[in-house]
């Protein structure tokens, strides 16, 4: 079964609280697999420090801006492909660099800035590359701003990847509208085709 990948970015809006505890280890925070994003996020972190240090949401939970308001409405559909394999999200952050839909993170506030950009580099494509041959991924859906400060290459083996992001709409509420009706109808695609 090919498993599919959406790329989605973080957003401003955040939940803020969370529990004061250790966060567990996922893939994007495991030092052995991705060593070069765990040490550029420890200089983003000396430069950026979180809110509340030590409260933790899962990201999913923690990001509340309209792309992710929007999402959630489907969030039966959305935890039935993920239970049933064909379906993983992962998420673009300017604090943490790349991670998954369910690593639990701090609240903060950061925009991008060049130095952020520079910060980065290659190592979101290449973790999102490792990861997608270590997790079966067969097919990368990106939902990011063609402009932005990252992008996502695959290795053209593995992976079909597609740049998906709505053009021609004014407004930021518009525009992230129209990207959670794509994703919405592509959920319902991959449900179809998820066997």
């Amino acid at each position: 079964m090919a498993k599919n990948l959406i790329v989605i970015p973080c957003c401003k809006r955040k939940i803020p609280g969370g529990v004061i505890k250790a966060a567990p280890l996922t893939y994007f925070d495991n030092p052995s697999l991705v060593p070069t994003l765990i040490a550029k996020r420890a200089i983003s972190m000396d430069l950026n420090p979180p809110i509340k240090p030590f409260e933790f949401m899962e990201a999913w939970d923690r990001y509340d801006g309209g792309l992710y308001r929007n999402l959630k409405l489907c969030q039966p559909l959305i935890n039935n492909l993920i239970n049933r394999d064909c379906l993983d999200i992962i998420i673009i952050s300017a604090l943490y660099g790349v991670i998954n839909y369910n690593t639990p993170i701090n609240n903060y506030d950061l925009t991008m800035t060049n130095a952020h950009r520079k910060l980065w580099g290659n190592s979101i494509s290449n973790s999102i590359n490792n990861y997608c041959e270590a997790t079966n991924i067969k097919t990368v859906y990106t939902f990011l701003r063609p402009d932005t400060y990252y992008s996502v290459t695959t290795n053209g083996v593995l992976l079909n990847h597609t740049q998906i992001w709505s053009t021609g709409i004014r407004g930021v509420n518009n525009i992230y509208n129209n990207v959670a009706n794509n994703i919405i109808g592509l959920l319902d695609k991959i449900n179809k085709e998820c066997k």
